[in-house]
């Protein structure tokens, strides 16, 4: 599930005409510079970037990117950094993560947990 997520960041039909640059990244980043902001939000960067969340979202509903944001915490940053507020141009994603995401998809971490419970299923056999 987590790699049919992935394939949303590379699908050519979704990200066409939204500069390399500028576009969300795996790690949950908008690298967007705020002299580029106007040409972020009013030209296609902003309406692929949420086709993308809406892309990832409709295969996991919690997925969680590798700095621990969630779609929503990407959708508050793009909204405050094309929004009127003072927060227009400024895209930190950070600002809007929150600590209550633990329940979301994330890979290392169910592949820890599935490792330590086959150990674990593995040691009691050989009791």
């Amino acid at each position: 599930m987590v790699a049919k997520a992935m394939l949303c960041f590379n699908n050519k039909i979704i990200y066409s005409r939204c500069d390399e640059a500028y576009r969300l990244t795996h790690s949950g980043n908008l690298n967007v510079p705020p002299e580029a902001t106007d040409v972020f939000c009013n030209g296609p960067c902003l309406a692929e970037t949420r086709l993308v969340l809406g892309c990832i979202n409709g295969v996991i509903s919690d997925f969680l990117f590798y700095n621990r944001a969630t779609v929503r915490d990407i959708t508050y940053a793009l909204s405050a950094g094309c929004g009127s507020t003072g927060y227009r141009g400024d895209f930190k994603v950070a600002r809007y993560i929150d600590d209550e995401t633990s329940s979301a998809s994330i890979l290392p971490r169910l592949t820890g947990f599935y490792a330590l419970a086959l150990f674990m299923w593995w040691w009691i056999l050989l009791l």
